[in-house]
């Protein structure tokens, strides 16, 4: 049976279904590369009578993005009579939001024939109908957890801390290869937090110290405290960050998930990201 067959007669919904998402199409633009940050596959976004939720690990289950999204920032956004949420595929969607232009509208229906029908409203109309990907069931467990450091700091820092791990980090594997592999460690220290990088073969390490008064703006910790995560998450996240905010909440615990809250310039819109820590071999050999 070819992929169109399958797609035809996976028809997940009657006709007439109600579901709607619609909203400045340059704002979603920006909140889905916010929410797909961590995210290669597809982000599922649940439509609640109070606004747009996302809560959602990322393909290899070591980290989380939670976003909230009030409805007073959507034209429309309502649940249908069968879709409550939708799964939307990160590369089409954000192949379909290009060459937008200002004022403009996107909004997300179901066609009749149980399609995701996409229409972009401004000078002109730009009309997408693309396959509907059925809602997964989700873990959607929020960590809970008592973190001993909790500091407000600027991006500057842990941007120039990222660029100095992407150069010694690149440079020690194979020239054909953008990717970058390796950890980062934030650790408190008496003058305020230190971030060190390092390779997957810890050959090379760099590490940033962030200051209480220049980078950091609020700094509450035990001494002595670290977590230690993949630096490829970290990267992509404070990528997208940067593009809409220069300051973040940082908290995390000794081996403990590394939480970071995002100070948005939207009233009432929540971003918080949540890293799973690497405990590495040796810190065990430490122990």
């Amino acid at each position: 049976m070819s992929k169109l067959e399958d797609i035809k007669e996976e028809k997940l919904v009657t006709e007439g279904d109600t579901a709607c998402i619609s909203m400045d199409a340059e704002m979603f633009r920006d909140l889905f590369n916010l929410a797909s940050a961590l995210i290669l596959s597809e982000v599922q976004v649940q439509i609640k009578d109070d606004g747009l939720y996302v809560q959602q690990l990322e393909e290899s289950r070591v980290a989380m993005t939670i976003m909230f999204v009030p409805k007073t920032y959507f034209r429309e956004l309502r649940q249908g009579k069968v879709i409550k949420e939708l799964r939307l595929g990160v590369q089409d969607i954000k192949g379909i939001l290009t060459r937008l232009s200002h004022g403009d509208v996107v909004t997300f229906t179901i066609s009749a024939s149980g399609k995701l029908h996409i229409e972009i409203k401004g000078k002109r109309l730009r009309v997408f109908d693309i396959p509907l990907l059925e809602a997964e069931e989700l873990e959607r467990r929020i960590p809970r957890i008592a973190f001993n450091v909790r500091t407000k700091t600027t991006l500057e820092g842990i941007i120039d801390a990222i660029e100095d791990a992407k150069k010694l980090i690149v440079k020690s594997g194979s020239k054909a290869s953008k990717n970058v592999f390796g950890t980062v460690t934030f650790t408190t220290v008496p003058s305020g937090l230190k971030i060190e990088s390092m390779t997957e073969d810890e050959l090379y390490s760099t590490y940033t110290t962030l200051t209480s008064g220049w980078d950091l703006m609020k700094f509450e910790g035990s001494a002595d405290q670290h977590s230690t995560i993949a630096i490829p998450f970290l990267t992509d996240v404070i990528a997208a960050i940067s593009k809409v905010t220069n300051m973040v909440q940082l908290e995390y615990t000794t081996d403990m998930p590394v939480h970071i809250i995002v100070e948005m310039p939207l009233k009432g819109v929540n971003l918080e990201y949540y890293f799973a820590p690497r405990v590495l071999e040796r810190e065990v050999k430490k122990k």
